[in-house]
C-alpha cells in the first residue's frame, strides 16, 4: 500500500467512526513521505480525528500525528 492509499483509507475510516484505524494509517503514511501536499492532507485529517475523539488516550495519538506532520514539513494550522 502506498501513502495515497493509506490516506484514502484513513479518510474512509474517519468517516465510519473508526478513529483508531485512521490514526494507525495516518501514522504509517506520515513516516513514509516528505511530500508537502501529502503531509498537509495528513495534518488536516489528523485535525479532524482529534476533533472527533473524546478519550484522552486517543487525543494523544492525534496530537502526535499533528505534531509530527508539522515537524516534517507542514505549517501549523492555527
Amino acid at each position: 500500500m502506498n501513502v495515497a492509499d493509506d490516506i484514502k483509507e484513513a479518510r474512509s475510516a474517519l468517516a465510519s467512526g473508526h478513529q483508531m484505524e485512521a490514526s494507525r494509517l495516518l501514522n504509517h503514511a506520515l513516516f513514509e513521505t516528505l511530500d508537502p501536499e501529502l503531509l498537509e492532507e495528513i495534518h488536516e485529517l489528523a485535525r479532524q480525528g482529534h476533533d472527533q475523539v473524546g478519550h484522552i488516550r486517543q487525543r494523544v495519538l492525534w496530537d502526535h500525528i499533528l505534531t509530527m506532520s508539522e515537524l516534517r514539513g507542514t505549517r501549523p494550522q492555527g
